[in-house]
């Protein structure tokens, strides 16, 4: 697993996969960052069910100022909090054991959200409570049918492989623009 773009790209990330840490491959990874684009200059992340924190790390490289992780599998917390020290980036990203959505920053806005749960569940209650903290775009990555919660409207979706990609936007702003 390697880092894609930005000013970390090529740099290895040395993961342990099994338990609940299911790392975004870097070719979705790659579409991914494809589709937001590659300069996430001063942009807040907010990376739930975080795992290896891949993504945020990723968001990161690309310019974002500053991304906060949530995971509640303590495996999972430690690894990406060992990357985000081999990498340097402790003063950028804050990694953050919790349950979701309980642990979630109420009346914090984020310019990129990112929502990887287990593919057994179902996210609408997690994405619903995300709607209010959406500023800008919140990524989901699932297997199944796209979920249409309140507060937020679908504008993508992307397939590759048995992973899809489904981007959001914050339903307000879509009617006032």
């Amino acid at each position: 697993m390697r880092i894609t773009g930005g000013k970390l790209r090529g740099h290895r990330l040395p993961l342990q996969k099994g338990g609940s840490v299911r790392p975004t491959s870097d070719r979705v990874r790659e579409a991914l960052f494809s589709i937001l684009g590659q300069d996430l200059t001063d942009c807040k992340v907010l990376d739930v069910y975080g795992g290896s924190g891949v993504l945020a790390i990723e968001a990161v490289s690309r310019g974002a100022v500053r991304a906060t992780v949530f995971d509640r599998d303590p495996k999972a917390v430690r690894q990406c909090m060992a990357l985000v020290e081999k990498l340097r980036l402790r003063t950028q990203i804050r990694v953050r054991k919790g349950t979701v959505p309980k642990c979630l920053p109420t009346g914090s806005r984020f310019d990129l959200i990112f929502v990887d749960p287990p593919y057994t569940l179902d996210p609408l209650k997690v994405l619903e409570v995300l709607a209010p903290m959406c500023a800008g775009v919140l990524v989901l990555e699932h297997r199944d049918e796209a979920p249409e919660p309140k507060g937020l409207m679908r504008v993508d979706s992307r397939q590759y492989g048995d992973t899809t990609l489904s981007f959001y936007r914050e339903t307000a702003a879509l009617q006032s623009s």
